[in-house]
């Protein structure tokens, strides 16, 4: 009886695992950019923190008057070009800053000091928090800045 059990198992594995069609692999999931890392997040908000809460607030509300909201702000949603150039550049305060909106009282410092990795990492946490957009790679950063040299 066991004999028979046996048997009729391994007709029973020898079936299933043998058909005319061949077997299809799993379909891989490939995107357009690279995913966001955990890690790249974590660096951006760290950074947000250090250099962007003061001033923009820990919910990208900002302060009104003074700085803008990030949040339904169309610079952070829109072109990552721009939004780069406005962190390497800053805003009002210097001959080579962007003009200030005038709308806010506030000028924004350049942050050129910063590595291209941490800026994107950077803007992708900012975009990524506050406009759900997707990421900006350091190779962005890097066109940008030798644009602006």
């Amino acid at each position: 009886m066991r004999f028979l059990l046996c048997i009729s198992v391994a007709a029973l594995a020898c079936l299933t695992g043998c058909s005319d069609e061949p077997e299809k692999p799993e379909a891989a999931t490939v995107l357009p950019d690279a995913p966001i890392t955990a890690e790249a997040l974590t660096q951006g908000q760290a950074l947000y923190v250090k250099a962007c809460l003061q001033c923009h607030q820990y919910d990208g509300s900002g302060v009104p008057a003074m700085q803008p909201a990030l949040i339904d702000n169309p610079a952070v949603a829109g072109e990552p070009e721009h939004l780069i150039e406005v962190v390497l550049r800053g805003m009002g305060g210097t001959d080579s800053a962007l003009p200030p909106s005038g709308e806010y009282a506030m000028t924004m410092p350049a942050s050129d000091s910063m590595t291209d990795t941490e800026i994107a990492n950077l803007l992708t946490y900012i975009r990524q928090a506050y406009a759900d957009e997707g990421p900006i790679k350091p190779e962005q950063v890097a066109a940008v800045r030798s644009k602006l040299e």
